[in-house]
């Protein structure tokens, strides 16, 4: 079934900057056990063939004994200025604190509540590279836990998204009023009522949050991506890619 066409409001670029991607070509971004960063550099080289300039490299939700020593692969990665094309331009760490209520590909057991401690640890152990958060806000528990969020955040100058969230629209506006700047893969894995519109109901229309969009249009509807962008200013393309991208023969 042909798909249909989606006009693109943006400006004319050399190339791309993908600010959502966990791997391709095969080549598994949360793998730590590459001495060498082989298979990383690979990676790197194809995505410049492909015209990507940089990327944000991004976590998946794992047990603490996996997602601290990825994130420690990524940050010595990231440091030692080895990647030979697309530059890694930091670590998007997508969970662990999300909702088990909208997790979607994260597994369940691997998500918890929002960790002060843990964050800390993870932001030396990436040799101070995280650059995006996804969070859902109401793992914080108050607003108060919130607002210390969004102060530990800007001392690192570390973007807040809010994503694989059940927040409520009150929950959002408060985690927006408390720094988080952008809202991870909009329509997926956050809930929309017309009477109840959540996280997005929050978003759309803030000229200070970023919405981020997967443009393949499997993961949201043509017609919506019209909507959002004609109801947003700032919306981001990213391609949300897995490891399993460009491998079919």
């Amino acid at each position: 079934m042909p798909r249909a066409k989606i006009r693109v409001k943006t400006k004319t670029s050399p190339a791309l900057i993908d600010l959502h991607f966990h791997g391709a070509f095969g080549v598994d971004l949360m793998n730590p056990r590459d001495p060498a960063f082989e298979s990383w550099n690979f990676l790197s080289r194809c995505l410049a063939g492909s015209g990507i300039a940089g990327f944000c490299a991004t976590t998946l939700s794992e047990p603490w004994e996996v997602l601290l020593p990825a994130v420690k692969r990524l940050g010595e990665w990231i440091q030692s200025g080895q990647a030979p094309g697309a530059l890694p331009l930091g670590i998007h760490l997508e969970g662990p604190y999300i909702s088990p209520e909208a997790c979607g590909a994260h597994p369940p057991h691997a998500l918890r509540k929002l960790n002060f401690v843990e964050l800390e640890q993870l932001w030396e152990a990436s040799r101070h590279t995280l650059k995006i958060l996804t969070i859902a806000p109401e793992t914080a528990g108050s607003p108060e836990v919130l607002k210390k969020l969004g102060k530990w955040a800007n001392s690192r100058k570390i973007h807040l998204s809010l994503g694989h969230s059940r927040a409520t629209e009150e929950q959002a506006r408060l985690a927006f009023q408390s720094g988080f700047r952008g809202v991870t893969h909009a329509w997926n894995a956050l809930a929309f009522h017309q009477r109840s519109p959540g996280a997005l109901g929050a978003a759309l229309g803030r000229d200070d949050v970023s919405v981020e969009l997967i443009l393949d249009q499997v993961h949201v509807a043509p017609t919506v991506l019209r909507w959002t962008q004609a109801l947003h200013e700032r919306c981001c393309f990213v391609s949300d890619c897995v490891p399993a991208a460009a491998t079919a023969t």
